[in-house]
C-alpha cells in the first residue's frame, strides 16, 4: 500500500468560524477579519468535501491528510501573492470587504519563490474561513494535523431550521446546480451527505420536514462529537442569542480565545453586522405556528425537543 508523507506545514495557523447551516456565521466574517492580525475571511469547499468523505469512509485517512497538508500551504503561499485572491467588492470574501484591501493590492507586485514561503512561515496573522458542518466531525478533524482554533456557532434551532426552510433546503438539491453540496444517491432521488443513511426515514417527506429532519440530525451529531472531543481548549461556543444581545462582551472572549484584539474598524463591522441587535420573541412565536402547521405532528415533536434542550443549558453542553 502507498504510503502518503506530510510536507513541512507553512499554513497560517486557521480559524474555523463553524457551527449548523444558517446559525449565523456570515456575520462574523467581516468582524473576525477586522481583528489584529487577522487575512480577509476565505471559504472551502475542498476542506469540506475532504472531511464528509471521511465520514462516508470513501476517502483515505493518510491520503486526506497529505491533500490537506499540500491544499492549505498552497493557500497560503498564494494568498501572500494574491494569487486566486476574490477581488469581485460586492462578495463575501472580497477583499474590498477587508478592512485594508491595498494589503492585497500591493501583493500582487510580490515576488514568488522562497521569498513568499519565509513571508508563510514567518507571518503573524491567522487564517479565517467559515465552515460548514465541521463540528459534525471533530474526531476526523482533528486527525488532519492541522494548527487550528473554532468558533463554534449555536442558534435557537426553531430561527435556525427556519431559516433553512426559507432558503429551500429542503428540497434544492434536486434542482438547484448551485447548491454546491456533496449529494449521495438513495430511493431515487440526491440528498446531501449527511443525509446518507437515513433516506428510508426522510423518503417522501415534505421540504420543511426535511429540513427539521436533518438539522436535528446534524445537531445530535455535533453534540455527540462535542461531549467527546479531548480538545475541547480549541474551541470557543457561544450563540447567536447571546452576541445579538451582549455583542461587546462576547467580542471580548472571542479576542481572548483568538489572543488578538479589537482595532478601530471592528466598530464600524458590528454595525454593519447589526451587532447588537434586539430579537423579537413574536418573530420566532410566528415560526413556531409555521412548524406546527407545516410538518407532521411526530416531526413537530422532535423539533420541540430539540429547543428545549437548546434553552436549557444549550443542550447541557454549558
Amino acid at each position: 500500500m502507498i504510503q502518503f508523507g506530510l510536507q513541512e506545514n507553512i499554513s497560517l495557523p486557521l480559524i474555523f468560524i463553524d457551527g449548523l447551516t444558517r446559525s449565523g456565521k456570515s456575520g462574523f466574517s467581516g468582524i473576525i477579519s477586522s481583528l489584529e492580525n487577522m487575512e480577509n475571511i476565505q471559504f472551502s469547499t475542498e476542506m469540506e468535501f475532504i472531511l464528509a468523505g471521511l465520514a462516508l469512509k470513501s476517502i483515505d485517512m493518510e491520503y486526506a491528510k497529505a491533500f490537506l497538508r499540500i491544499y492549505l500551504n498552497e493557500r497560503s503561499y498564494n494568498l501572500h501573492l494574491s494569487r486566486n485572491v476574490n477581488f469581485r467588492p460586492g462578495d463575501q470574501t472580497g477583499v474590498d470587504n477587508y478592512p485594508n484591501p491595498q494589503i492585497y493590492y500591493d501583493r500582487l507586485k510580490e515576488p514568488e519563490g522562497e521569498v513568499a514561503v519565509n513571508k508563510c512561515r514567518n507571518s503573524k496573522n491567522s487564517l479565517p474561513f467559515i465552515t460548514h458542518d465541521f463540528f459534525v466531525n471533530l474526531d476526523l478533524l482533528d486527525q488532519m494535523e492541522m494548527n487550528y482554533k473554532m468558533i463554534l456557532l449555536w442558534r435557537h434551532p426553531v430561527d435556525n431550521i427556519y431559516s433553512w426552510w426559507t432558503r429551500g433546503w429542503g428540497d434544492r438539491f434536486n434542482s438547484d446546480p448551485r447548491a454546491f453540496s456533496l449529494l449521495v444517491k438513495g430511493e431515487g432521488q440526491l440528498y446531501p451527505w449527511y443525509s446518507a443513511g437515513m433516506e428510508e426515514r426522510i423518503k417522501g417527506l415534505n421540504p420543511m420536514e426535511m429540513c427539521v429532519m436533518n438539522a436535528t440530525s446534524l445537531l445530535e451529531r455535533g453534540i455527540r462529537q462535542y461531549r467527546a472531543f479531548g480538545f475541547k481548549d480549541k474551541i470557543h461556543m457561544l450563540t447567536f442569542e447571546d452576541f445579538c444581545e451582549n455583542s461587546a462582551e462576547e467580542l471580548e472572549k472571542i479576542c481572548l480565545f483568538l489572543n488578538t484584539k479589537i482595532t478601530p474598524t471592528t466598530s464600524g463591522y458590528l454595525a454593519k453586522a447589526h451587532f447588537p441587535r434586539a430579537l423579537d420573541p413574536a418573530d420566532q412565536k410566528k415560526k413556531i405556528d409555521e412548524f406546527k402547521n407545516g410538518v407532521s405532528p411526530e416531526i413537530y415533536q422532535l423539533l420541540e425537543k430539540y429547543s428545549e434542550d437548546y434553552e436549557n443549558n444549550l443542550y447541557g453542553l454549558r
